[in-house]
């Protein structure tokens, strides 16, 4: 038979020390094998597997012939059947939730931000920023390791389709590195290990000129595994921005009324590259490498009427507005595993990567009458250049040790060091003082941060009680300097506990609880002072005085299982302490600046809902439902303020089996209305459907999508000072029409005659 696979151990401690597949004839060879006591095992799916033992090399017999090996069928083989099992869309583990990306037909084409439009505990708003749990400050791993990137940056670029699942962690041990008060998102990459050549390839369109290709290809040759990958995306949409913004002074009040028709267009490319050496001492070496470039362009025009109480006469004015960023990135991985017995593994990894980016703005402001137009031309011309690069070294080592068998100790170091460079300049032209650098709006800054840990956890099981208890200790040293002023030094060391239990019932139902606390630092983006305009009505500035932001997180939860269906409830509590958030404040000539404070504390509680239910083998539905109070204290210059409101989010996603091999899916996600510091946003709602079909022994699949065919999603918010009040809508494109078709290389297909299942391998839907 052909594609057995055969691997040889050590006798005196079961190592795996070398392994091959049969040929066609069904031979084997297994050479430079040092002298010494060995046993084989040979495994093909559908037979029992074969052991031979007491197999022994010497000087006087240095080759071993096994002659002709006879393989018993399977106990269990089903002849002329073929099985589907399917894996849950959504696992809750003890720690985590594990999202299944293969199960989500809306995510073909897309991007890992597509894949997360229907998990629980994450948001995706319209504009496609990610949030856990209401925070935009999370941790994004790659494979379990940090990448350069920032959150949003990382998901935009990793195609869905090279995804095998992902982990959302929203109370993490002190094992993680403590940054990111919303959580983690540990994405794990498809790597296959098979001998034939693994692979996928996907190709998609979507209405208004939105193309992706990717293509994952994996090889094993004995010891080395080969992954090889590439991606290009070019993604273009349209969207409307309306607002209507009201100033009120001490003697007059003034409006401003804003109609914004723009467009955005991300590019990217990729290529990426791993080999892997596997020893036959249980020894991995592996060097992972990728290199990218991003674009993004925004080009917009806005329409602006502006009048007062005191001034009869309304102006009107248009705004062009042309943004162009482009970034390149790379990284170089290099990890060491031993694993020296069943019991002690040993892991390092270190890791050098950067980005460089350079952003131009342009934007003009011309004089028109009611019928837009001009009256005069230049009436305000900006330019703004914007250069950035980052640096960053990564070193961890960890180390497990398993005492006995249900005990489990790790501990680990890790130092990151990141640096940053960044030089903005402004320029500005009017028709009185035609080009000037804005000497205000001048920036040459460097900003670094090294952070040192070293992390304990302990679990352990008695009886159905497991436990897992963690201390990280972190220190960390950070320098700021702009516009060569005297560098700014923060020096500041913490400890981050953290506690897991679970209780497993009788009925294999599960009770759960977690804490821990976590950090969130603020960058360069957050610390500099320097203005920054985006027009000459807006412009941020950075707080120097911003410390760093704590969250202690508690959860507690109970897992039902009824048959192949799930129900999980889940209740948590979050408090934040010194949350920085912006705020904006209304300059005499009624220019809005945006800056970043510390706030005392806000606080979460509440309840979440998820369930799986598979009401027949044609058709499950996939329920979370998030309810939580939310409260926001501060102690500003005009006084305390303390808001609240009640928040309701619903994602339901249905999946369908329908005749000739059709799978559908519909999904719809509700938002309800919450509160900022200075406003609120309303409600929205919007739905998805997407249906599938596999060609060519499922080889070749087409899917096609449908996204928000009814136009509601829409973003909706209210902003109000004491002297400003703004209403906005922020509209995407849509409905948005796609394509995807994917073709898999082997990596999806069972070895051996593929009418024939053994039970044990219904773990995955193909």
């Amino acid at each position: 038979m052909e594609y057995v696979n055969i691997r040889l151990y050590r006798q005196r401690d079961s190592a795996l020390i070398d392994g091959n597949i049969t040929g066609k004839q069904g031979r084997f060879r297994i050479e430079n094998i040092a002298f010494g006591k060995y046993f084989l095992k040979i495994q093909f799916l559908g037979y029992q597997e074969k052991r031979i033992k007491d197999i022994r090399l010497f000087p006087k017999e240095p080759v071993k012939d096994l002659g002709t090996i006879h393989l018993a069928p399977g106990p269990r083989l089903l002849e002329e059947v073929t099985i589907h099992g399917k894996k849950r869309p959504v696992e809750y583990q003890l720690d985590k939730k594990v999202v299944h990306v293969s199960e989500d037909l809306l995510a073909k084409g897309g991007t890992a931000v597509d894949v997360l439009e229907n998990v629980p505990s994450v948001q995706v708003d319209i504009e496609g920023n990610v949030s856990m749990r209401g925070s935009e400050d999370f941790q994004v791993l790659i494979d379990g390791r940090p990448g350069i990137l920032s959150g949003n940056d990382v998901l935009r670029q990793i195609p869905a389709s090279n995804i095998e699942k992902i982990e959302i962690i929203t109370n993490p041990s002190a094992k993680y590195s403590a940054e990111g008060t919303g959580g983690i998102l540990n994405i794990i990459l498809k790597r296959k290990k098979t001998q034939k050549l693994d692979g996928i390839v996907n190709l998609s369109y979507a209405t208004r000129n939105k193309y992706s290709l990717d293509a994952l290809f994996s090889k094993k040759i004995k010891h080395w595994t080969l992954n090889v990958g590439g991606n290009y995306a070019d993604r273009d949409r349209l969207f409307t921005l309306r607002n209507e913004d009201r100033f009120t002074f001490t003697d007059s009040t003034a409006f401003r009324e804003t109609d914004t028709d723009g467009s955005v267009r991300r590019q990217s490319a990729g290529l990426k590259g791993g080999i892997a050496y596997e020893t036959a001492h249980q020894l991995v070496f592996s060097v992972d490498a990728e290199y990218g470039v991003q674009r993004f362009e925004k080009e917009f025009i806005s329409h602006r009427e502006e009048y007062s109480d005191i001034i009869s006469d309304k102006m009107f004015s248009r705004t062009g507005n042309f943004i162009d960023k482009n970034n390149e990135y790379y990284e170089l991985v290099f990890a060491i595993d031993k694993r020296f017995d069943k019991n002690r593994k040993l892991s390092f990894f270190t890791s050098f990567s950067g980005n460089a980016g350079l952003d131009n703005q342009i934007q003009k402001d011309v004089e028109t009458d009611a019928e837009d137009i001009i009256i005069r031309d230049s009436l305000f011309l900006l330019q703004n250049i914007y250069n950035s690069r980052n640096s960053q070294a990564l070193m961890q080592v960890d180390y497990s040790l398993s005492l006995g068998k249900k005990s489990k100790i790790e501990m680990g170091f890790q130092a990151r060091l990141k640096d940053r460079l960044e030089r903005f300049s402004s320029g500005i032209y009017s028709p009185e003082t035609q080009w000037e650098v804005n000497p205000e709006a001048f920036d040459d800054g460097s900003f670094s941060q090294n952070v040192n840990a070293l992390y304990i956890t302990y679990g352990n099981k008695i009886h159905r009680f497991s436990y897992q208890l963690g201390m990280r200790g972190e220190f960390a040293k950070r320098m700021y300097q702009y516009n060569q002023t005297v560098p700014v030094e923060y020096i500041y060391h913490d400890f981050f506990p953290s506690v897991h239990l679970s209780r497993e019932m009788r009925n294999k139902d599960v009770l759960y609880a977690g804490y821990s606390k976590r950090i969130r630092r603020p960058g360069a983006w957050y610390l500099n002072p320097v203005p920054q305009y985006s027009d000459i009505y807006h412009y941020r500035a950075g707080n120097p005085g911003l410390i760093p932001e704590y969250i202690h997180s508690l959860e507690a939860g109970y897992q039902k299982t009824i048959g192949r269906s799930f129900v999980s409830l889940e209740g948590f509590f979050r408090l934040r302490k010194n949350k920085f958030t912006r705020i904006r404040t209304i300059e005499s000539n009624a220019v809005i600046k945006s800056t970043y404070v510390n706030l005392d504390k806000d606080i979460s509680s509440g309840v979440e809902l998820g369930a799986n239910m598979e009401f027949s083998k044609n058709f499950t539905l996939h329920t979370n439902i998030s309810y939580y109070y939310y409260q926001i204290f501060a102690s500003m210059s005009n006084g305390n303020i303390e808001k609240s409101s009640t928040n309701l989010k619903v994602r339901l996603n249905g999946k369908l089996k329908l005749p000739a091999g059709i799978k559908f899916q519909a999904s719809v996600f509700y938002s309800g209305p919450s509160v900022s510091l200075q406003g609120r946003r309303k409600a929205m709602f919007f739905s998805s459907f997407a249906a599938q079909k596999d060609f060519l022994d499922k080889k070749l699949s087409v899917s096609l999508s449908l996204k928000d065919p009814f136009g509601t999603a829409k973003h909706a918010f209210v902003t109000e000072t004491g002297t400003y009040y703004s209403e906005g809508e922020f509209r995407r494109e849509s409905p948005v029409f796609g394509i995807n078709i994917s073709y898999i290389i082997n990596n999806f297909r069972k070895e051996g005659n593929p009418k024939k299942k053994n039970d044990e391998d219904m773990g995955e839907e193909f």
